[in-house]
């Protein structure tokens, strides 16, 4: 597995989240797998080494399951605060996102709500308890700012902390391009 930056193939599985105005279940796209998406090229991440996935994707073609396993290194955006109905895709469930771990060959990050907990089915506004759900790294901060880190740090661990305004504003231009490969 490879650790430098410039080599690095990274994909991101959206299992969407729903937080109060966050509209992130399609037909929309979250800001995280953007922010995500520009704090890796920030790191030195080419674009082209950056493959997105909805968790609907996957489900509807496994073929796109081998961007998983060949992943040097694997982020799951997900988690659900709030109840709600959704027309344009089903939020990831708590198997399938530790399924995505047990597929991938490489390093894997958990970010994004489901950071506080989840429960038997992921819907929001239940009991829940902190699981890594088999990951090898939970982001408790910002999940770009700890992609970003990973990165830097050559896949060996980071710092939980926040994004400050300069970066945020540097990975939503540089991770534009992740908009593109939304299927809405």
């Amino acid at each position: 597995m490879t650790t430098d930056p410039a080599t690095l193939d990274v994909t991101i599985v959206d299992g969407y989240v729903d937080e109060p105005a966050h509209f992130g279940v399609p037909p929309y796209i979250s800001t995280y797998p953007r922010y995500t998406a520009g704090a890796l090229v920030d790191a030195g991440v080419p674009e082209g080494r950056i493959t997105y996935h909805t968790i609907d994707g996957l489900r509807d073609d496994k073929r796109r399951w081998a961007d998983v396993a060949d992943a040097d290194l694997l982020i799951y955006v997900g988690g659900m605060t709030v109840p709600g109905k959704y027309v344009g895709g089903t939020p990831a469930e708590p198997d399938e996102v530790r399924r995505l771990t047990w597929e991938a060959d490489g390093t894997t990050l958990l970010g994004g709500p489901i950071r506080f907990g989840v429960g038997e089915e992921n819907k929001g506004a239940e009991e829940t308890e902190r699981d890594d759900l088999d990951y090898d790294f939970v982001a408790k901060g910002d999940v770009e700012a700890a992609a970003h880190d990973l990165v830097r740090e050559g896949l060996e661990g980071f710092s939980d902390r926040m994004r400050d305004n300069e970066e945020i504003k540097r990975w939503a231009r540089a991770g534009a391009f992740v908009v593109e490969q939304h299927p809405n």
